[in-house]
């Protein structure tokens, strides 16, 4: 290993270990990482070898990345005319001024300079027949977590529904548009990703009303659209488009399509807005059909008739719980369930009432919910 490629990834590890210091021990502060990120520029910028490379598209696809982020912005607020508008909690102010825009904007600018400078280091490994750019890994990774740090405000990650809601709907985009984001830079160069960043991220600090819309319609948009871009820069400026073969690229397609379904599949039975959802079963009262671990698929209750004998998913003590119906009454035309955890000795006090259903169990899956209680067991210590 050369000693650029050395420095490389000392430098690359050193910000990896910084960040996760910073997320283990809940103090992000934007304005150090603001300043960690400029002297990691410029320490970049005057130690690793510099690329001259230069695309004659920049122009082109940084006015593209201007449109884009302006259609980004529309679609947001047409879905305001459904979901109707709130007012922001980010008003306008000096002290916001200078405390969430100024350093958003000198983070996205100087932390995607650092994104080119190390995309175009070669970090090549060779590992016996293979070789391996951990370069492009770390490079991806580094810039997930300044992301992740941008868009995370809104959370307090030391609470546990908090901290998954980040990884579930900040991460997962966030992903997304990192991969749009390393193509563009090595491609294209980092004028296009900071004029597309700066304006799709602080907008959102500025107009005094948004759209009231639920974080998974944010999410979602912030997933989509980045494989939509690639799919309009691939067609209309890559050279690779005349030599790579229909076949290929249709499987790429398809492979990326995949992804995304999976992936907006995922939040979509995370999020609980839609007739179908998940929940990690916590307790024991259902062991021997539903063990501690597994993770439950839950139709919305919508007034469906229930019958004994059938798990349904209730509100008792304010506690989503997931118990049998171990009979059914109807006193005055109004049902009645009794209630029992498999596991238990007695029936549940009281009765559940329709308005206490929330859902019906349909299928599980067995223990794959145990990493979702350990990590819930290590917020709870």
């Amino acid at each position: 290993m050369n000693t650029n490629k050395f420095k490389m990834y000392i430098f690359e590890l050193l910000m990896l270990f910084l960040f996760f210091v910073l997320f283990a021990s809940n103090k992000i502060n934007r304005f150090f990482i603001m300043i960690v990120i400029i002297f990691s520029f410029f320490l970049a910028r005057y130690t690793l070898k510099k690329s001259k490379k230069k695309s004659i598209y920049e122009k082109q696809v940084s006015f593209l990345m201007l449109i884009c982020s302006g259609v980004h912005i529309v679609i947001f607020y047409l879905l305001g005319l459904y979901f109707g508008f709130t007012k922001n909690k980010y008003l306008l102010t000096f002290t916001n001024f200078y405390k969430i825009i100024i350093p958003i904007a000198l983070i996205i600018y100087f932390s995607e300079k650092l994104r080119n400078i190390l995309l175009n280091q070669d970090g090549t490994v060779k590992l016996k027949k293979y070789r391996f750019d951990f370069n492009i890994i770390f490079t991806f990774v580094i810039m997930v977590c300044i992301d992740m740090i941008i868009y995370t405000d809104i959370y307090d990650l030391s609470n546990l529904d908090d901290f998954l809601k980040a990884i579930g709907y900040v991460l997962f985009a966030s992903l997304s548009c990192n991969l749009l984001y390393n193509y563009i830079s090595v491609r294209y160069g980092s004028t296009p990703i900071i004029i597309f960043r700066i304006i799709t991220c602080l907008y959102l600090y500025i107009i005094p009303y948004i759209p009231d819309v639920y974080i998974f319609m944010r999410t979602f948009l912030r997933m989509i659209y980045p494989f939509i871009i690639y799919i309009v820069l691939e067609n209309t400026y890559s050279k690779a488009t005349k030599t790579i073969s229909t076949r290929n690229r249709r499987k790429d397609i398809i492979e990326t399509t995949l992804l995304f379904t999976i992936v907006i599949t995922l939040i979509m039975l995370i999020s609980c807005q839609f007739k179908y959802r998940v929940l990690v079963i916590g307790s024991e009262s259902m062991t021997g059909s539903i063990n501690r671990g597994d993770v439950v698929f839950i139709e919305r209750y919508d007034s469906q008739v229930i019958k004994k004998n059938q798990v349904i998913v209730f509100n008792y003590n304010n506690i989503q719980t997931v118990h049998r119906v171990y009979e059914v009454r109807k006193i005055n035309n109004v049902y009645q369930f009794i209630t029992k955890g498999d596991a238990n000795e007695n029936i549940d006090n009281g009765y559940r009432k329709n308005s206490d259903i929330s859902g019906i169990v349909k299928f599980k899956i067995k223990y794959i919910g145990l990493p979702t209680l350990w990590l819930r067991s290590l917020f709870e210590n």
